[in-house]
């Protein structure tokens, strides 16, 4: 008498995408379907379900900076920056404004650079400043 082999259970096998199914003497193949998303799990004082996330705050997460997924209402934080450095930024702001048109002083332009060194950013959080800058010039 043949005995069956056994082949170990689909949901025990997560390296596969898919697995052969033996039945009257043929190989079937069943695929299972990729399954993509990240679940929001309420906080602790919310009394929402667990609900996926759209697929623009999946790609956001899932490609984006540490700071992108910071500011996303899943952590509901508006800047990854203290208050101290928000106030430090906008000073920059400012005096990057003046060196630019030419009109900073040699305390101002020693003041920028300074800031400038200080509050190195990444590429996203320089193109914030300088919209900021833009919109208090209108």
């Amino acid at each position: 008498m043949e005995k069956a082999r056994s082949e170990p259970p689909l949901a025990g096998n997560r390296d596969r995408s898919h697995q052969r199914l033996s039945g009257g003497g043929k190989q079937v193949s069943r695929t299972r379907p990729l399954v993509r998303g990240l679940i929001r799990l309420p906080g602790v004082n919310e009394e929402e379900a667990p609900r996926a996330v759209s697929e623009d705050l999946y790609q956001r997460i899932v490609y984006g900076s540490g700071d992108d997924v910071l500011l996303t209402d899943l952590f509901g934080i508006d800047t990854p920056y203290s208050e101290e450095a928000e106030r430090e930024r906008r000073r920059l702001g400012a005096l990057e404004w003046s060196v630019l048109r030419g009109t900073a002083s040699d305390a101002e332009q020693r003041e920028y650079m300074e800031l400038n060194r200080l509050l190195n950013s990444s590429l996203s959080a320089r193109v914030d400043e300088v919209a900021a800058r833009l919109d208090s010039e209108r």
